[in-house]
């Protein structure tokens, strides 16, 4: 098959042997404006290639990437844009962790711009997030917006600027990134999927969908850590440091992450466009609103700003809780999760499909930005829910509503809906999704049979846009127009019939199916199939079949394009032009003059004079078509690709040594063919002389390398006999070559009883010296360069010339068969498993059962770095006490002991037996990330002490109960997700007598309660009894419990409190304390007052007679109404008050004097100040002023 670079992915497994050397030796980057050029991409998803959410997702997105493309290169101009091409994806299911994951990859190519930059910059926002499925959705907005509408969870994305074209898909990028990359193992094929692929009932959308009037779902949220440039680097060694002031203004470099970070004092608000962080804001700049162009605020619980986003940007991870309003809609502003929606005018919940609240919309707006709930009359929303699928219908059941999907032309849910009597869909705003598609039942009902719609035996099942194809399981169409005379198209959509006898009757009359009546007209599809049925009447035929029957002035049947009356013969019988030209049908369409040339892509079919006999557009890989003239000339007529068909002789009219010139024909077809092509010693056709690439149907070479490779002829078959020597592949002989000086630049790699001694083979870099007639191995910069003996009988590669670096061993480790040059510092792919000490590669071998626990052959690497856990394939080995390489978790005895082995890095458990205790920390996305396995712990081993056992994992994860310890944790807050548990409980302790700050100690999995249950609902809990909550409200989420004697964690600093100090709740936010309780008012300019003039603190119980004084809550100033009966204290105030406000004027001091230290301030006079401090628990001296 012909290596053309328009060929779509699939088709270029078959490319041709000459291709694949020539694309391979292309350096990157070299292109040649006038020809395309190319951008493969790979999208890797959980699940497998026929899950429902990926069914036509090879065309779909195909036209979502050519849209994105076409976007890009539309500063070029109208040329560029209409040039945009891309084939439909293909699909491989692939074992990644044992979960199937479903990796689809294809490309797009274009015409006519003189730089590679707009290639540049969409390859590096496709690769953007490579590892975190986190491309730039700005450059890819409508592959991004496809991934969105179907809730497809993206794990990779990558991308490759190479021609995809060469043998067996050499230039075609891996479906997956490689092995290491995101620190994952390398992918191993799943047992085959089929595929999903467009049948021909069901022709593909068009790339750029008619608008929905449902928004397409919002992206999920984003990375906590937003980064430009994340750099997973596959590299033992350390990745440069970025120059984050000049990526991102305002930001730090962070190494940890390798990342640009916003914790620049002052500029710690993180501006975001998609999920690309843009800048660090200044937090005096943004105050209370964010700035243009980010006018999206990302707020916490309390309000305070930490991000601004762009419109159209989805939430992050830290603030998914979405304020939607407009229509369509579009977020407002975005928050940590929240329990209700009590916020106006956000007045309706979005709800996902496990019930929980994500975020707020405004119904009046009557839009959802996932799917809505609507019913009829009118539509109008009754909810907004974030599911992929509606509610199934239950034949019977007591309430069906919201179980019909209305679906966009690219396949996107946006409404749910419940429909009236008749099956009709809605056909105007606010969802104008007219076109039903019905089930029938009886099986073929509607005619004779008439349907049965008792407990929806026969009822609409899914709504879709006017002009949407008919899905394949109910591909019959019901076509009608407005008047008989109107072009027919689509009513309804029901399963397959073979007759076109429908009555209204049958199909139960509009009370059951708005599009009950007489349909009689076929529509004739390929091979006589019916394919759908026009209203009875239509005089008129639908535009995708538009060849009408007319029977006695009536339409009978309606058939597909192309049956119009074939032209009249075109017959070449001139003097003038008497040769024809004759396209691939076999149909003359002109005549020229036998001395002119014919059209390009045409075979010229030659006289004995050289003149043109006729002019032939054939298929690809056919040969001379005529009788008598069999024998093909070929050329190369593009560079780097096999010679194609260029004319066809007599054989008795060409010399049998070819030497044939040709001095007129297309471009690229004149010369002198000089180059034989034979079968034995026969010849059977010839190539021109500038030819260096059999053609396809002659693909075995013989050529010469003399300084430079001639080509000296090409066969179907052959062997070589001295003093050829084999062109070989991977062990398979593919030509030969007389090697004077060495061997051909597509076959580079010589074979031989030396570096210097007679090549006795030449092979592809691809191949192995396993598969050579000499073994040792011999590795260069380039890769493979020589397959020799061992001529020195050496144990060591020191003293083989060019090659004393790396040392290649067999799996044993005791025979040393390869060498590598100095400046390589990693194992080739063929010998992939490394002997390491640290970073620093000192063997490869092709593979071992077991690493080496004694010397091998001198020293000994007892560390595994295995694929997954231990057991599974090994990757490294790695000396005692080396650490663990990146991507991978180490097993160790303890926190800080040296690695015993490696697993891989995705693992979130730890399996292997012995050492099954996980440490955990946060990941960006605050999710628990597996950091060592360690040591089993017994049964009695309840806390994760900072000792060398846990080291600084002191934070202890356990069961619902906490009477299990899981794991620990070191972390100052509980993990957010679920896996391997949600451990998303915390409890907080003063973890010191001397300090009263409240830290986390253990975070328990499961627990869901609200403040109305309260701590003591917790299981062996008894010391945490202050609730933690957003706002306090009963119905509120419990966030956590805390020891009373703490102070409230700085995320919800708000406190009720007791006299004594002893905390009893912690909220986030604290509008005013509840009557009857006495607030604490934080320390502000100015005198005491009754109310605070800065900001409230906390609240102290109902009742209170004095202010406390712990430390956990230090507040003893005291301000007291004493006129009233009986006295009441009026609020509390951190020490250090300096003056009374009005009327609280009386000054009680502690002590004699006027100048002693004010502790509080009381109404009335100084003789009823006195009375209430005389009485005021703990007064020692005093005086009222």
């Amino acid at each position: 098959m012909r290596c053309l670079p328009l060929l779509a992915l699939v088709l270029l497994a078959g490319a041709s042997l000459a291709s694949a050397r020539s694309l391979r030796a292309t350096p990157e980057g070299a292109w040649d404006p006038t020809r395309r050029q190319f951008l493969q991409y790979a999208l890797t998803f959980t699940g497998t290639c026929s899950d429902d959410a990926l069914v036509n997702f090879a065309n779909l997105v195909r036209n979502a990437a050519v849209a994105d493309m076409k976007t890009a290169v539309s500063a070029a101009g109208a040329t560029a844009v209409d040039s945009v091409r891309g084939p439909p994806a293909t699909c491989e299911v692939i074992k990644i962790n044992g979960a199937n994951h479903a990796a689809w990859r294809s490309n797009v190519n274009w015409l006519g711009e003189s730089t590679t930059e707009t290639r540049d910059r969409m390859w590096d926002a496709m690769r953007q997030g490579i590892c975190r499925g986190n491309m730039d959705r700005v450059a890819w907005a409508s592959i991004g917006a496809l991934i969105d509408s179907r809730s497809l969870d993206l794990k990779y994305n990558n991308a490759s600027k190479l021609n995809p074209a060469g043998k067996g898909g050499a230039n075609t990028m891996p479906y997956v990134p490689a092995a290491g990359t995101c620190g994952t193992p390398a992918p191993s094929p799943a047992p085959p999927t089929p595929s999903p692929s467009p049948s021909p009932a069901s022709p593909s959308p068009a790339p750029t969908p008619s608008p929905s009037p449902e928004p397409v779902p919002s992206p999920s949220p984003v990375p906590e850590s937003p980064s430009p440039s994340p750099v997973p680097s596959p590299s033992p060694s350390p990745a440069p440091v970025k120059n984050c002031s000049a990526l991102v203004p305002n930001s730090e470099y962070d190494a940890a992450t390798d990342s640009c970070l916003c914790t620049k004092a002052g500029f710690t608000v993180q501006a975001i466009n998609g999920t690309k962080l843009q800048a660090c804001l200044a937090n005096a700049d943004v105050g209370t609103a964010c700035p243009a162009p980010y006018p999206v605020e990302a707020k916490t619980l309390s309000g305070t700003i930490v991000k601004c986003l762009t419109a159209g940007s989805p939430c992050p991870a830290n603030e998914p809780f979405g304020f939607w309003s407009g229509s369509p809609s579009a977020v407002d502003e975005c928050r940590p999760p929240l329990p209700s929606c009590n916020l106006p005018p956000y007045d309706m919940p979005i709800r996902n499909a496990s019930n929980i609240i994500i975020g707020c919309i405004v119904s009046a707006d009557n839009a959802c930005p996932y799917v809505a709930y609507r019913a009829s009359p009118g539509y109008a929303m009754t909810a907004c829910r974030d599911i992929t699928a509606c509610p199934a219908y239950v034949p019977g059941g007591a309430s069906n509503d919201n179980t019909v999907p209305a679906e966009t032309l690219a396949g996107a849910l946006v409404a749910c809906l419940t429909l009236p009597t008749n099956n009709a869909c809605p056909s105007a705003a606010p969802v104008n999704f007219p076109l039903e598609v019905l089930t029938a039942s009886p099986d073929n009902c509607g005619g004779a049979t008439t349907c049965v719609f008792t407990n929806g035996a026969t009822r609409t099942i899914k709504c879709l846009e006017a002009t949407a194809p008919c899905p394949l399981a109910e591909n019959f169409m019901l076509m009608s127009g407005a008047t008989p005379a109107t072009t027919p198209t689509t009513v309804e959509c029901r399963p397959g019939r073979t007759t076109c006898d429908l009555t209204a009757a049958g199909m139960g009359s509009t009370t059951n199916d708005v599009n009950a009546d007489s349909y009689t007209i076929p529509i004739i599809g390929s091979q006589n199939f019916v394919r759908g049925c026009i209203k009875t009447g239509a005089t008129a035929c639908p535009s995708d079949f538009n060849a009408a029957t007319i029977v006695n002035n009536v339409l009978v049947s309606c058939g597909p394009n192309g049956t119009e009356p074939v032209p009249p013969p075109v017959v070449c019988n001139t003097t003038a032009a008497p040769a024809p030209v004759i396209n691939v049908n076999g149909t003359t369409t002109s005549c020229i003059a036998r001395t002119a040339n014919c059209p390009t892509g045409y075979v010229t079919v030659r006289t004995n004079l050289g003149q043109v006999q006729e002019c032939r557009q054939l298929g690809p890989n056919t040969t001379c078509p005529l009788v008598d003239y069999t024998l093909p000339f070929y050329a190369e007529v593009t560079a780097g690709q096999p010679a194609v068909l260029t004319n066809c002789w007599r054989p008795a009219d060409v010399d049998p040594g070819c030497q044939m010139t040709i001095a007129n024909g297309p471009a690229g077809t004149t010369g002198l063919y000089s180059i034989p092509i034979v079968s034995g010693a026969t010849r059977v056709g010839c190539m021109l002389s500038t030819t260096t690439i059999c053609p396809d149907a002659y693909p075995f070479t013989t050529s010469k390398v003399n300084v430079s490779t001639t080509l000296e002829s090409c066969s179907a078959t052959g062997s070589c006999a001295a003093p050829a020597v084999p062109l070989k592949d991977k062990g398979a002989t593919e030509g030969c070559v007389v090697a004077v000086t060495g061997c051909p630049a597509s076959y580079p790699v010589r074979v031989g009883d030396s570096t210097t001694s007679p090549v006795l083979e030449c092979m592809t870099r691809d191949s192995t010296c396993a598969q050579a007639a000499r073994p040792f191995t011999l590795y260069g910069a380039s890769g493979l360069d020589y397959c020799t003996n061992n001529v020195l009988g050496t144990s060591t590669c020191a003293g083989v010339t060019g090659y004393t670096g790396i040392e290649i061993y067999n799996p044993a480790g005791n025979a040393l068969i390869g060498c590598m040059a100095a400046s390589l510092t990693v194992c080739p792919a063929s010998f992939p498993v490394s002997m390491q000490t640290g970073a620093t590669v000192d063997q490869c071998r092709q593979s071992v059962a077991s690493c080496p626990t004694v010397p091998s052959p001198d020293t000994a690497y007892p560390v595994a770095v295995f694929n997954g856990t231990a057991g599974s394939a090994i990757l490294r080995c790695l000396t005692a006490g080396s650490a663990c390489v990146a991507g991978t978790t180490p097993v160790a005895d303890t926190a800080t002991s040296s690695p015993l082995s490696c697993i891989n890095g995705a693992a979130t458990t730890c399996t292997d037996a012995g050492y099954t205790f996980p440490l955990y920390a946060l990941d960006g996305a605050l999710e628990a990330a597996l950091q060592r396995c360690i040591k089993t712990q017994a049964a009695n081993v309840t806390s994760c002490d900072a000792s060398a056992t846990f080291g600084a994992y002191t934070t202890e994860l356990k069961s619902a109960d906490g009477q299990t310890l899981q794991g620990c944790l070191n972390s100052a807050r509980c993990p957010i997700g679920s896996v391997p548990k949600a451990w998303t409980f915390p409890l907080y302790a003063r973890t010191s007598v001397n300090a009263p700050a409240a830290a986390l100690v253990e975070c328990r999995e499961g627990v869901s309660l609200t403040v109305s249950q309260g701590c003591a609902a917790l299981v062996n809990a008894t010391a945490y009894t202050a609730e933690i909550s957003a706002t306090g409200g009963a119905s509120t989420t419990l966030l956590g419990c805390m020891a009373g004697n703490a102070a409230c964690p700085t995320s919800y600093p708000k406190f009720v409190a007791n006299v004594t100090g002893e905390v009893l709740s912690c909220v986030g936010s604290l509008a005013s304390c509840a009557a009857g309780q006495t607030v604490a008012c934080d320390t502000a300019p100015g005198a005491a007052a009754a109310t605070c003039a800065g900001t409230t603190a906390g609240c102290i119980i109902a009742g209170a007679t004095r202010c406390p004084v712990a430390d956990n809550v230090a507040f003893p100033f005291f301000v007291a109404g004493v006129t009233s009966s009986p006295a009441a204290l009026k609020a509390c105030y951190p020490a250090g008050m300096t003056s009374c406000a009005a009327p609280y004027t009386s000054a009680a001091r502690a002590g004699t004097l006027v100048t002693d230290t004010l502790s509080g301030c009381t109404d009335g006079s100084t003789a009823q100040c006195t009375a209430y401090w005389q009485t005021y628990p703990g007064a020692g001296a005093f005086q009222c002023f």
